[in-house]
């Protein structure tokens, strides 16, 4: 059974609603993992829960994370490699292994819409980076727990797994980063203490790390949410409304084609000759449309005759090889539209679209 939480992860679908695992152990179940290994674990893990299935792809993988189809095609062997995780079926279905009852390891939420959200920077709209989507969905874990959640860059660095110099320069961009004109991430402290590079803010611990306040408003991050949420339903409504577009063109195309199909095969089967004689019909109409332009009425006659002629010949070998005239036409689906999709009589919508109506 599909689990429909992993249509989550369909940027076009209902990710702006998403959230997934963060892993914080180094070693997973005795595994040692990468960066991109820890985001598919931790996707892997969120959706398989309770017996459920994910069903997803490599490429909804390589959007969400914005990483190569390789970089995922070896996390997810991985995965399929340790004791954890399996196929379920078909290739991009996937379950907890049977017999798997190990606890969760520790872990915080991704929030999905972030990845999804634009942020004024100077003037100018960008989206979060996926460092600075875990630092910023790791602080609001934190603030979830404690008013102002207080540690170090370095707490930070050593908790996500990311070099220290990295973490630093995400939360800088982060305290740029504005909602409506409002910052709504604030680095504060008592007692600050300045480094040579001053940009050190907070207090220093016994441990010469710099503490620091992350304050985060979260009624700006709920109007923001609110407005990707929006943003993401609209596009996936105009995309749905392509898809049925298409669909709807490509019916009509196949209709048209099982339509002449038989006329086709037809033509087969009565041959070269048959095939020649149409062409020397079809020649000898455009001579008459030429004559009569140049009002060449003798010319015309003759030709005329000469088409009356190859016509019965025509009607005889058809009669001889046993088919009717109407076995050359197209047998259309729908008199109406001529499975084209739109009426004749007054070119609207024609409502033939879909299985045949007498069918369930």
């Amino acid at each position: 059974m599909q689990n429909s939480n992993a249509k989550k992860l369909n940027r076009s679908g209902n990710s702006h609603s998403g959230r997934t695992m963060r892993i914080l152990t180094p070693g997973f179940y005795g595994e040692k993992l990468s960066a991109v290994a820890r985001l598919i674990f931790g996707a892997l893990t969120s959706y398989t829960q309770k017996e459920k299935r994910a069903d997803f792809t490599y490429a909804e993988f390589c959007a969400r994370y914005r990483v190569s189809p390789a970089s995922v095609a070896r996390a997810v062997n991985k995965a399929i490699a340790s004791m954890i995780f399996e196929r379920d079926g078909d290739l991009h279905t996937y379950k907890r292994k049977d017999g798997f009852t190990k606890e969760t390891p520790c872990y915080f939420y991704i929030l999905d819409w972030l990845r999804h959200a634009r942020f004024d920077v100077n003037g100018q709209a960008r989206e979060l980076t996926e460092t600075e989507v875990e630092i910023l969905s790791f602080l609001i874990h934190q603030n979830a727990h404690y008013k102002h959640w207080t540690g170090s860059q370095a707490q930070i660095a050593r908790t996500l797994e990311i070099a220290p110099s990295t973490v630093s320069k995400g939360i800088s961009r982060l305290e740029q980063m504005k909602i409506g004109g409002e910052c709504f991430f604030t680095v504060s402290g008592s007692d600050l203490t300045v480094s040579k590079a001053g940009d050190e803010k907070g207090f220093r611990a016994p441990n010469s790390y710099v503490k620091t306040y992350y304050i985060i408003n979260m009624q700006l991050l709920a109007k923001k949410r609110e407005e990707v949420v929006e943003h993401e339903k609209r596009a996936s409504r105009e995309v749905q409304a392509a898809d049925a577009k298409t669909a709807r063109a490509l019916f009509y195309e196949r209709r048209r084609e099982a339509a002449y199909h038989h006329a086709n095969a037809v033509r087969r089967a009565l041959g070269e000759d048959f095939a020649k004689l149409e062409k020397w019909i079809q020649e000898l109409e455009r001579q008459a449309v030429k004559a009569e332009r140049q009002k060449r009425f003798d010319l015309l006659q003759k030709i005329l005759a000469r088409r009356a002629e190859v016509q019965a010949e025509r009607k005889k070998m058809l009669a001889r090889l046993g088919y009717l005239e109407a076995d050359l036409l197209p047998r259309f689906f729908c008199s109406l539209c001529e499975d084209t999709g739109w009426r004749i009589s007054d070119g609207r919508m024609c409502d033939c679209y879909g299985p045949p109506k007498g069918n369930a």
